[in-house]
């Protein structure tokens, strides 16, 4: 059986009588070998060949849309790219070109805000220089940038920078926390996180107020307001740290079972972190149950982010080195236990329910493209920076809600 899939085409080849075809290609393969008789019956071999093949849709493979990115001409060093509901845009922090760009994900309209100079281009799929982050509170935008060393604050109305504020080192990751109206800036080289308060009035601007010492880290950023923790991984160690948001400390440390853990997601309303790990594998602890291992799939390789959308139950996971992206299902998988032996009817025992993760498919991205997120649309977004654009993938996979 020949097949070839998932590809740019959706139709896949299927052939069920391989002789036949060998037979032709072998004859084929040595030309003024072939004898008048083989010649006469080489178009009936091709009939039956052929007839024992067959095209089907691909239900499996997704479509892709190409979002051209203004001054992507060369490519553009992407960064962490996040959806705001409340402006409702795709928020693109377009560091090699120097912007921040708002995705509409209705008509595809790119409003592009000019955040600093051109950072260099690094390595394909790294991230370089100027903006690679951002977050939204208050209205406002807070986009980090590795050029100046400051986090903007940015007008997304105005489409202007209206403040800033100097970071120590260079930042990775700006995330919001609302519990404390602060904006947290993860800084690699330092292995700390920089807490900034937010000012009141019109404009918050952030101000210094403190740091957290993350040893072996911080990579990613993920915060949990229900539970009152942030999570970020330690790679060097294989670990996923937990930190008290209201004491800046770190309290629990649980084991992800990467190599190089990543970027994070996470399902808040069951508690699921999911983890994607850089040598190809997605992992999904229980945070609700200190950390407890609850699945893991591989898929691909060179990962550095996750997606999840809570509608759907899907998780995204952007395979860099094999350019997929891979959908995946957070399902459950019911299970009554087995009784024992009984001398009178009992009440059937209650069914007990894990969940797992299970691919339902995959859709074409490019070579490191990496970076990924999704909207309140079901669409899905990833980055793809050696060509300096962004793909709009639909998630036409039925809900895995429970």
């Amino acid at each position: 059986m020949l097949e070839k899939g998932p590809q740019p085409q959706i139709y896949v080849l299927r052939c069920y009588q391989r002789l036949p075809l060998m037979f032709i290609l072998s004859i084929a393969g040595r030309p003024g070998r072939i004898t008048s008789l083989q010649f006469c019956f080489i178009p009936l071999l091709m009939v039956v060949s052929l007839s024992t093949c067959s095209w089907r849709l691909n239900p499996t493979s997704l479509g892709t849309t190409v979002v051209a990115v203004p001054g992507g001409e060369g490519g553009i060093e992407f960064g962490d790219m996040q959806y705001d509901a409340s402006l409702g845009k795709v928020l693109v922090p377009a560091g090699g070109a120097a912007t921040l760009d708002l995705i509409d994900p209705d008509t595809l309209e790119i409003k592009g805000i000019a955040v600093s100079s051109t950072g260099r281009q690094d390595l394909p799929g790294a991230h370089g220089e100027g903006t690679t982050s951002v977050t939204a509170a208050h209205g406002f935008l807070y986009a980090t940038d590795r050029t100046t060393l400051q986090v903007h604050v940015i007008d997304p109305r105005l489409a202007t920078i209206v403040g800033a504020a100097a970071v120590t080192s260079t930042p990775d990751y700006v995330r919001y926390v609302a519990r404390t109206n602060e904006l947290w800036v993860t800084e690699k080289s330092l292995e700390q996180i920089e807490v900034f308060k937010l000012t009141s009035g019109e404009t918050p601007v952030p101000v210094r107020d403190g740091l957290i010492s993350v040893p072996n880290g911080p990579e990613s950023l993920l915060i949990d307001e229900a539970s009152g923790h942030a999570y970020t991984n330690e790679p060097k160690v294989g670990v996923t740290a937990v930190i008290d948001v209201a004491t800046r400390s770190i309290v629990a440390q649980w084991g992800n079972g990467c190599s190089a853990a990543r970027g994070m997601a996470m399902d808040k309303e069951r508690g699921y972190l999911f983890i994607a790990c850089n040598e190809g594998k997605l992992v999904m602890l229980d945070a609700r149950k200190d950390g407890r291992h609850i699945a893991s799939e591989n898929f691909g390789g060179g990962i550095d982010a996750v997606g999840y959308n809570p509608r759907l139950a899907h998780v995204y996971l952007p395979s860099g080195k094999s350019g997929l992206l891979a959908i995946f299902a957070v399902t459950p998988t019911p299970s009554t236990p087995t009784p024992g032996a009984i001398s009178a009817p009992e009440p059937t025992p209650s069914p007990t329910v894990t969940d797992r993760l299970v691919r339902l498919g995959t859709a074409d991205t490019a070579a490191h493209a990496r970076c990924v997120t999704d909207d309140d649309r079901g669409n899905i977004w990833v980055c793809d920076p050696d060509n300096g654009r962004v793909f709009l993938i639909k998630d036409t996979f039925p809900p895995d809600k429970p």
